[in-house]
């Protein structure tokens, strides 16, 4: 996996900027709640659209803020399954992104 991120956020009093360089490893993302976790996984996967940077995953362009790059997230190489969004769920991961997804 190659994943190349470096995004603003801001919504309400929650601002993010995060920068991450992931090359051919494992990521894992750890911090107390409210920190950010879910938004990053979020702005990857594309429920979550940033201000601006880019996100790039194995050479695809995701989001790009100055190309005007926009991928949708159905079209996506990704999904993410939340803990909220299992609690109360039928659905399987699978109708959640029904495309060939990259496990993160």
């Amino acid at each position: 996996m190659l994943l190349e991120m470096n995004v603003k956020l801001r919504r309400g009093h929650f601002d993010l900027s995060t920068q991450l360089s992931v090359k051919n490893t494992s990521m894992g993302l750890f911090g107390k709640s409210g920190a950010g976790k879910s938004t990053v996984l979020g702005l990857i996967a594309g429920t979550i659209q940033p201000q601006s940077g880019h996100i790039e995953l194995n050479g695809k362009t995701l989001y790009d803020s100055r190309k005007g790059i926009i991928m949708p997230r159905e079209q996506r190489p990704v999904g993410a399954v939340l803990q909220s969004d299992c609690a109360n769920s039928s659905e399987t991961v699978r109708d959640t992104n029904p495309a060939h997804t990259t496990a993160l």
